[in-house]
């Protein structure tokens, strides 16, 4: 019974996941790829580079990110990610149709 109970709550989280992640706009949701994407660890400077706009408009994304996200750290956000395995492509693909 704890089993199924633990199975529910972790799908009511997901969705309630999923429904902060579409509250980012098109710009957000970029840089929140960059962000939790496995095979690199990127800074606002080398985001900013690689998207061609300045690292302080960075950071002001990185802020709201975190903030509709509802995470006070860089790290929870990293971990939900991971923990919800919306590292999966198939996320980001669903995501970009909204």
């Amino acid at each position: 019974f704890q089993i199924h109970n633990a199975r529910i709550d972790y799908y009511r989280e997901k969705r309630t996941y999923k429904m902060k992640l579409k509250k980012l706009s098109k710009r957000e949701f970029q840089i929140y790829k960059i962000l939790v994407a496995k095979e690199e660890s990127l800074t606002s400077k080398e985001i900013g580079e690689k998207l061609h706009i300045s690292w302080r408009t960075v950071h002001q994304h990185r802020v709201a990110i975190n903030s509709k996200m509802e995470v006070k750290a860089f790290k929870q956000l990293v971990k939900m990610a991971a923990y919800y395995d919306f590292s999966d492509k198939n996320i980001f693909i669903k995501r970009e149709l909204f």
